[in-house]
């Protein structure tokens, strides 16, 4: 497995393994994951094999910003505004349309997401079961042999799973707790004061 830094040169490399339907381990702020093009069924069925557990389960989708969410979805509203403003770039899996959106807090791989184009299906590079990997070199040795790149970015500033809600109705549903507690994101969602 080729190991590159996080790093604005090594974004060409990136960008080439991901137009060939690749999966590549990737840095965040919260966990290391695996990613490929979102648009390519190849690479979604390479992640779900290699992830293993159930193949079922969705994975999420990361951008670069809160604009290509909204231009993707039929429903925003006020809420989802506030939500946006507080909490991306950062640790918050959005579920609108049953589909989990992220803008990670992460400058090279937001730079990655700019210059792809287009939105990338990552879930954390870790098989079903096992714990996420904070480290680059947790992922490598789960994945040696499986997987052809890996980028170092070091240690994620947060360290934990992002949190997930769906916010299909009036309720805000919380999914998984993690990065962001269930107080700050129901003050938010309320109209609180976090969302300021």
């Amino acid at each position: 497995m080729r190991i590159l830094r996080a790093d604005k040169s090594n974004i060409p490399s990136v960008i080439q393994k991901l137009e060939a339907g690749e999966v590549i381990i990737i840095p965040t702020e919260t966990v290391y994951g695996l990613a490929a093009d979102g648009a390519c069924e190849e690479a979604l069925e390479k992640i779900r094999r290699l992830k293993g557990g159930d193949p079922g389960k969705p994975l999420q989708r990361l951008v670069s910003d809160v604009e290509e969410v909204r231009r993707r979805v039929r429903r925003w509203d006020a809420r989802m505004d506030r939500l946006a403003a507080r909490f991306w770039p950062g640790p918050l899996t959005l579920v609108l349309e049953d589909v989990g959106w992220r803008v990670p807090d992460h400058d090279f791989m937001r730079e990655v997401l700019r210059r792809f184009g287009r939105p990338l299906a990552a879930t954390s590079a870790n098989p079903a079961g096992e714990p996420p990997a904070v480290h680059c070199h947790d992922a490598v040795r789960m994945f040696e042999g499986k997987i052809d790149l890996a980028l170092d970015g070091g240690r994620g500033s947060v360290g934990k799973a992002s949190s997930v809600i769906r916010a299909a109705g009036p309720v805000l549903e919380i999914l998984r707790e993690e990065a962001i507690s269930r107080e700050k994101l129901l003050e938010c969602w309320e109209g609180g004061a976090e969302a300021s």
